[in-house]
C-alpha cells in the first residue's frame, strides 16, 4: 500500500501541514506508526544491486533501494510503540519563526 493510498493521508503542501503530521507523531506515535509506518513492511524485498545485497522499498513513487530494509522501519515502530515513551505537547506555529525561515 503506497502512502498516498492509506485514508487519511494527504502529502503535506505548507508549512501547517508538515506542522499537523509533525504533531501527529508527537501527540499520537501509536496512532502514527500505525497510519504510516506499518503498511511500509510488506513493500521490501531483497535485491542485489553491485553484489551488494539491499532492499528494494516499492510504491507508487518509485524504487528506494536501502541497505537496511524493512528492519529500520520495524525499529522506529517499535520505538514509536514502547509503552515508556509519553506522547508529547504539540507544536505551535509561529509566525515569527516562519517568516524568518
Amino acid at each position: 500500500m503506497a502512502l498516498d493510498t492509506i485514508v487519511g493521508f494527504d502529502w503535506p503542501n505548507d508549512p501547517c501541514d508538515v506542522l499537523n503530521e509533525i504533531n501527529h507523531l508527537r501527540t499520537d506515535p501509536v496512532g502514527f506508526a500505525d497510519t504510516y509506518l506499518v503498511p511500509m513492511l510488506d513493500k521490501f524485498s531483497p535485491y542485489t544491486y553491485s553484489g551488494q545485497d539491499m532492499f528494494l522499498y516499492d510504491s507508487e513513487f518509485g524504487g528506494i533501494l536501502t541497505h537496511e530494509g524493512s528492519a529500520a522501519v520495524q525499529e522506529c515502530i517499535d520505538a514509536l510503540k514502547d509503552p515508556e515513551l509519553p506522547p508529547m505537547d504539540p507544536l505551535v506555529y509561529s509566525d515569527e519563526l516562519g517568516s524568518a525561515a
